[in-house]
């Protein structure tokens, strides 16, 4: 059996929550804010960061990027002046350019190459933003250029399943399985229900959906832990 192992980024390989609370807490009226209360805002910024990202691969037209912080600070009921929303954003980029690849999928990246499993990543988004990220978390240190997919090159984007089997026929024919990781059950996991990918969903956010035929797991070293058995099985 020869098998390819894909990851998402945002979120996944990179921890944009982390940037997110910390830009909140940055300021001192939000420094009490709860890990639940946190957690529901940022659902809600990813959401209308993934509607905005729909907007430009459907009209490759931005209209307001800070758009999403607006609906932060409705929520905290917060005044929401554009250079203040500006200002958010660029604090959270600060934050999110600190954040670093884990340890956990730096040994699994060696484990992965050891037992000849090809990997690499599949991730939405512009392809000059995706690119700084890849180089941020050193991703090609561990993998190919020809291993990383960014929908605006490939002009498509996840959900669409097209976006997956381009993937596929960009790679050896020898492949014969095929594991997705993502944090998004509608862009990286519904896609592949049914079909001969394997979806791994990080549910860090403990979301409920009433579909089967994927693994769940809920922080990263569990996701790291159950590739590694996945592996070894060779049973899925």
């Amino acid at each position: 059996m020869t098998v390819a192992v894909f990851f998402d980024v945002d979120d996944t390989l990179l921890d944009n929550y982390a940037a997110f609370k910390e830009t909140l807490f940055a300021l001192s009226s939000l420094a009490s804010l709860s890990e639940e209360q946190m957690q529901k805002l940022y659902k809600n910024f990813r959401f209308y960061s993934e509607l905005i990202y729909k907007q430009y691969y459907e009209t490759r037209f931005i209209n307001n990027i800070n758009a999403r912080w607006q609906w932060v600070t409705k929520d905290l009921n917060m005044a929401s002046d554009p250079l203040f929303l500006e200002e958010l954003d660029d604090l959270y980029h600060k934050n999110q350019q600190k954040q670093k690849l884990s340890q956990g999928y730096i040994d699994l990246f060696s484990f992965l190459e050891k037992n000849k499993v090809y990997f690499g990543v599949l991730t939405n988004g512009l392809e000059k933003t995706q690119a700084n990220k890849i180089k941020q978390l050193n991703l090609l240190n561990y993998m190919t250029p020809e291993r990383i997919f960014i929908s605006e090159s490939l002009n498509d984007a996840k959900p669409n399943f097209s976006c997956f089997e381009k993937v596929e026929q960009a790679l050896p024919k020898i492949i014969d399985s095929w594991i997705y990781v993502g944090d998004s059950f509608t862009n990286d996991i519904e896609p592949l229900l049914n079909s001969r990918w394997l979806p791994v969903w990080l549910n860090r956010f403990n979301e409920k959906v009433m579909q089967d035929g994927y693994i769940e797991v809920k922080e990263n070293k569990e996701a790291v832990m159950t590739l590694r058995k996945l592996i070894h099985s060779e049973n899925f």
